[in-house]
């Protein structure tokens, strides 16, 4: 059976529910000092401090500012937007056979989109 804390005895989530009442806005570095100056003679672990204090904004509801990541896209998502259709792969193949080198098809292409209105 577990045994009963005194009846003063220090509780850090406490601690940290009541400095958020007090101020929602600080962050968990501002609450841990708060926390070591209220109770001078408390021993705690600052990695526990934060972890009641994320715990506790998530309960009282407040929310925490998110950024907007922009994720990468996947890599079947990027051999897809460059594979190139069989037929243009065909349609190139017959214009290098009818140019007879690649610096001829490649300036005819440049030609064709000089004379194309947009």
């Amino acid at each position: 059976m577990a045994k009963k804390k005194p009846a003063g005895a220090f509780v850090l989530t406490v601690a940290v529910r009541d400095i958020l009442k007090k101020d929602p806005t600080l962050k968990a570095t501002q609450v841990v000092e708060i926390i070591r100056k209220e109770n001078p003679g408390e021993k705690f672990n600052e990695a526990s401090a934060k972890v009641a204090f994320s715990n506790e904004r998530r309960k009282m509801g407040i929310a925490r500012k998110r950024r907007k990541v922009r994720k990468p896209r996947s890599m079947m998502a990027v051999k897809k937007a460059r594979a190139l259709n069989l037929d243009l792969l065909q349609a190139a193949r017959n214009l290098l056979a009818a140019a007879g080198n690649s610096d001829d098809a490649l300036a005819a292409l440049r030609q064709v989109a000089s004379l194309q209105v947009k």
